[in-house]
């Protein structure tokens, strides 16, 4: 139409970086052990999946959920837990009885982590976790038979990100950061121990995105979609809890959904059942908007 405001094209959208915000009585709509890990791992999967770089778990004052400062900690340790590559797991995590039942979780299989008995080949990157120092090298382990020497500073006990040089068989490494070398290296976790407005204060987004049945068709907002994609840099999305939606979980603050999030949108209109758990709205409400952002 003559004078129309032309819509952002997909090809030319940039990525947003995505942070998503989820209540810490995610679980507690369970009392099985398995199924309450089983939860937590169809989140990392679906951060994995869609390559997700940071989750804020949020206090949502649930009243079901007796301490929440207890279940923040469980989620975030499970999370933390499943994101470590395999080698590494047991260096970094003691025995612990929140961790018991994570053995019987399926792999999340990132592209970042290396298949069992891998070895490295021409230049590849690797978690690494710092053992100590050998002269003013580090002795890094990178899930070899024995820790490698790489250059770079770092303290015993840091996981590292570690480019490795095979050459005839011999390897070296040295430190990199993630943030410059491109690709997915995975999820940070983040436990404020704040109410949901005082954690989307506290990163700084440039647009806050929440997700509900009583939002908006997201068919109906697709060109504000479309240009979230095209302008923003870092982009919140919001879910509500088990029992509460969002609207509900602010109005405990004395807040209002408008005066905390940008567009509130409804992934699923029309939807079969009558609510639709966290863990799937995560799934549908990626799903989408990966479709409308590409990458």
């Amino acid at each position: 139409m003559l004078g129309a405001e032309p819509s952002p094209r997909r090809g030319d959208m940039q990525k947003p970086s995505i942070t998503l915000f989820i209540p810490v009585s995610l679980t507690v709509e369970t009392q099985n052990k398995l199924l309450r890990n089983y939860k937590v791992w169809q989140l990392a999967r679906a951060m994995t999946i869609f390559k997700i770089q940071k989750v804020v778990l949020y206090n949502d004052n649930e009243p079901l959920c007796k301490d929440q400062g207890r279940e923040g900690r469980f989620i975030k340790k499970v999370l933390r837990y499943l994101a470590t590559p395999p080698y590494l797991r047991k260096k970094i995590f003691p025995l612990d009885q929140d961790l018991r039942l994570v053995g019987a979780l399926p792999p999340l299989q990132p592209n970042y982590s290396p298949e069992e008995g891998e070895i490295p080949s021409g230049e590849t990157y690797r978690y690494g976790l710092i053992m100590g120092t050998k002269g003013k090298r580090l002795m890094v382990d990178v899930g070899l038979k024995t820790p490698i020497e790489v250059e770079g500073n770092g303290k015993a006990g840091q996981v590292v990100l570690v480019l490795l040089t095979e050459r005839e068989g011999i390897i070296s490494g040295s430190l990199v950061d993630k943030r410059f070398i491109g690709g997915y290296w995975g999820f940070d976790v983040s436990l404020p121990e704040k109410d949901l407005a005082a954690s989307i204060r506290s990163e700084q987004l440039d647009v806050v995105i929440g997700t509900s049945r009583l939002g908006k068709s997201v068919h109906t907002l697709e060109k504000e979609m479309l240009n979230i994609g095209n302008t923003a840099e870092k982009v919140g999305i919001v879910f509500g809890g088990p029992y509460q939606g969002i609207h509900d979980i602010l109005s405990r603050v004395g807040l209002k959904s408008s005066e905390v999030i940008d567009y509130m949108i409804n992934v699923v209109p029309g939807q079969g059942t009558k609510t639709i758990r966290v863990e799937e709205a995560v799934f549908a409400t990626l799903t989408l908007l990966k479709y409308l952002w590409g990458g």
